[in-house]
């Protein structure tokens, strides 16, 4: 199996010029771009959902991707997708910065009724995952924000792929019949940096799932 990471970075804007947007691949070739993980990484295997605490060698990971291309990730055996949040430019005290994350799946239209998966990752009772979200109190306090990681960013862990599989199973269908789905998403970031100011970005990439 391999593992990716979806890597985006974000700036700190004065609120009348702020775009709410990660920074584009344009701009950043680190941002907006999917890495191929060595097998070596990260060295503990995490909890699906779970923020990873340990550095990501971008250096280290070869040419990444642009995640506007499709990702070819696999269910046989299962890829691991990963997403990183790093901030770039503007920021003082790094360190100091609070984050809250979500993502939420919903599958690109187009393909035929039976087709419709909305995520391309389970739960625990193989029910479909479509969100993920460190923000679990219904309130807009600091209580779901996390410190970032070791290099001054967040990973999280969403989980092998696993929905095709499943939801192909559940109508009699093989595993594993070559079918490539189109999955689309969106991120969403909410950032309090050390003075207490709020700021929030979001992004829609997309991934191809084959199996």
């Amino acid at each position: 199996m391999s593992a990716y990471l979806l890597n985006l970075t974000f700036d700190q804007a004065a609120p009348a010029s702020a775009s709410g947007l990660f920074v584009p691949n344009s701009s950043d070739p680190t941002s907006k771009v999917w890495y191929t993980l060595p097998s070596n990484w990260p060295s503990t295997a995490p909890s699906q959902g779970s923020q990873v605490q340990q550095a990501a060698a971008l250096a280290n990971w070869g040419t990444p991707v642009a995640d506007s291309h499709s990702l070819q990730c696999k269910l046989n055996p299962p890829d691991g997708i990963y997403i990183r949040l790093a901030p770039r430019n503007g920021w003082s005290n790094l360190p100091s910065l609070q984050l809250r994350f979500t993502a939420v799946f919903g599958r690109t239209p187009g393909g035929p009724a039976s087709d419709a998966l909305a995520s391309p990752f389970v739960l625990g009772n193989n029910a479909p995952c479509t969100l993920y979200t460190t923000d679990t109190t219904a309130s807009t306090d600091q209580q779901d924000f996390t410190p970032p990681g070791p290099d001054n960013s967040w990973i999280y862990y969403l989980g092998p792929l696993a929905q095709n599989a499943v939801g192909q199973k559940a109508r009699g269908e093989g595993a594993n019949n070559g079918r490539n789905c189109l999955y689309s998403f969106i991120v969403g970031v909410t950032v309090i940096d050390g003075s207490g100011n709020w700021y929030t970005y979001g992004h829609d990439p997309g991934m191809d799932v084959t199996g």
